[in-house]
């Protein structure tokens, strides 16, 4: 169990280093990295709560999985739903942001910065529960 608490704590700490770097680039108004550290917080936060929760995770060309793995993980928690609408938010984003030329305004990368914290918070929460 200590093994699985020790990832679940390493992916966490991964997704605090990507929010943090969508926060800072936020603030100077670096939009496109924002978002796309957002997404990426928004993944690690994803592993970090599987890992916690079921003691593994995966990664797919699909990133849509994520989401149902991060379902699967949460069950029937409180924050589930919310949770799920975060990430799906954070991975219909992840192309435009990272792959397009299409501008994305600053109030929805905010927004997005917002999904990313909320799922760090929920990682916290769980990993000092596990």
């Amino acid at each position: 169990m200590s093994e699985q608490r020790n990832v679940a704590r390493a992916h966490l700490q991964h997704a605090q280093d990507f929010l943090d770097g969508a926060r800072t680039n936020l603030e100077f108004g670096n939009l496109r990295a924002a978002g796309s550290n957002a997404v990426l917080a928004g993944f690690r936060a994803k592993d970090a709560i599987s890992t916690a929760v079921t003691g593994s995770t995966t990664a797919s060309e699909d990133h849509r999985r994520a989401v149902k793995e991060l379902v699967i993980a949460l069950g029937k928690r409180p924050e589930a739903s919310s949770a799920e609408r975060a990430l799906g938010e954070l991975v219909k984003f992840k192309t435009p942001l990272q792959y397009s030329t299409q501008r994305i305004e600053q109030p929805r990368i905010a927004t997005l910065v917002r999904r990313a914290e909320s799922l760090v918070e929920l990682v916290k929460e769980i990993v000092a529960q596990a």
